[in-house]
């Protein structure tokens, strides 16, 4: 699986959301994280091919395993939101697949409301 840091594309961002890297502070993390789930919330089917790259750059590692669960919460919100963006088609595939919808799975199952 990619690490967060790999970049062989560029990442594009919905407008009004920054990058997301290693280098913030959690709770710089989970401020944008909330701009980018609500943006996500927005989005129609017509807007996914752009933002393609940034649905595998949060669907690394370092987000899906991140020590903080409202960061990974806000992760499963985005990428639930991409299945429906996507669909019917995923942008993940294989095993990437499998891992981001068994933590998605997970994080709605048992999430619990703040």
């Amino acid at each position: 699986m990619p690490k967060a840091t790999e970049k062989s594309h560029k990442t594009t961002y919905p407008p009004g959301c920054k990058e997301l890297h290693e280098g913030l502070s959690t709770d710089e993390l989970l401020k944008r994280l909330k701009l980018l789930a609500r943006a996500f919330q927005e989005m129609g089917q017509d807007e996914n091919s752009q933002y393609k790259q940034l649905t595998l750059h949060i669907a690394s590692e370092f987000f899906l395993d991140h020590s903080s669960k409202d960061v990974r919460l806000l992760i499963a919100c985005c990428i639930a939101d991409i299945f429906r963006i996507f669909a019917p088609d995923a942008p993940y595939k294989d095993g990437h697949q499998l891992k981001v919808g068994s933590h998605t799975h997970a994080y709605n199952t048992h999430a619990t409301p703040h």
